[in-house]
């Protein structure tokens, strides 16, 4: 991976920058559609970078911050490149696979029937304390999953991010 980014999306820092074809995630096996749709959200807060990463790098917390109902494995633990993570949202099962873990990054990659997607969460410091940035980058199977992602898929993503990382960077995190 190439400096600091993710290769879920993130190049920037830029409030809901949406972009298109991505060969560095094709390239590293990540996600394999000739479009690969992205988009990032990032927040600041006045919580310390290691308490708002002790709360967003453990996958366990999930439902503390993000719409995750319930965490129901973690394998192995603790966390590293390679785990298996079994999250329920929206009352159905997903599997996801950390692809990146490392100090202040996580993300991890999924297969859905539209195609694949990639979340990624990092903690920088900020001038008001810590700054949250999430990041995806969405592979869809083929050019209806892709209409589908453009027409509502990016807008709810968008505004789930921008709840998720504003929560992140105000919650209270154990110790904090």
């Amino acid at each position: 991976m190439a400096g600091a980014q993710l290769p879920c999306g993130h190049a920037g820092l830029r409030r809901g920058h949406d972009r298109g074809t991505d060969r560095g995630l094709r390239s590293q096996g990540h996600l394999g559609s000739a479009v690969t749709r992205r988009l990032e959200i990032f927040a600041a807060g006045w919580a310390k970078p290691d308490d708002v990463w002790a709360l967003v790098g453990n996958p366990r917390r999930l439902p503390e911050w993000t719409d995750v109902e319930a965490v129901e494995k973690v394998d192995p633990e603790p966390v590293e490149v390679g785990s298996q993570l079994v999250l329920r949202h929206g009352g159905q099962a997903q599997t996801w696979e950390v692809t990146t873990f490392r100090p202040r990054l996580l993300e991890a990659v999924t297969v859905l029937p539209a195609g694949r997607l990639g979340v990624g969460v990092r903690v920088l410091t900020d001038p008001m304390g810590s700054r949250v940035v999430l990041a995806a980058a969405f592979a869809p199977a083929d050019r209806l999953a892709s209409l589908r992602f453009l027409v509502a898929g990016r807008s709810r993503m968008r505004r789930m991010f921008d709840q998720w990382s504003q929560g992140a960077v105000q919650a209270r995190t154990g110790g904090a």
